[in-house]
């Protein structure tokens, strides 16, 4: 396929822009929308501590981390392992 006689288009090419130049355009159009002072939260939720102590299930909720785990660059095991830390240090299990 081609447009005013440039190809945009053949056989086995993906038709997809670069994931670099999608990051450039996804991030403008997030600045653009969220402003330049947006924080992400990322919240630990779970039952309420008695005595300190903590039972049951934590749960991470990522705002804005769409994508973990995964083994790639936004990977978030060291996010868990962080957040894991801290809570070692401020609670007793």
């Amino acid at each position: 396929v081609s447009v005013d006689g440039v190809p945009v288009l053949s056989a086995g090419v993906p038709s997809v822009i670069p994931a670099s130049n999608q990051k450039v355009l996804i991030a403008s159009a997030a600045l653009s929308v969220l402003g330049d002072d947006h924080t992400f939260v990322t919240e630990v939720l779970g039952p309420d501590p008695a005595d300190g102590i903590i039972e049951g299930d934590l749960v991470l909720v990522g705002g804005g981390q769409h994508r973990g785990g995964d083994g790639g660059s936004s990977d978030t095991a060291p996010l868990v392992a962080s957040a894991a830390q801290q809570l070692r240090q401020r609670c007793r299990f």
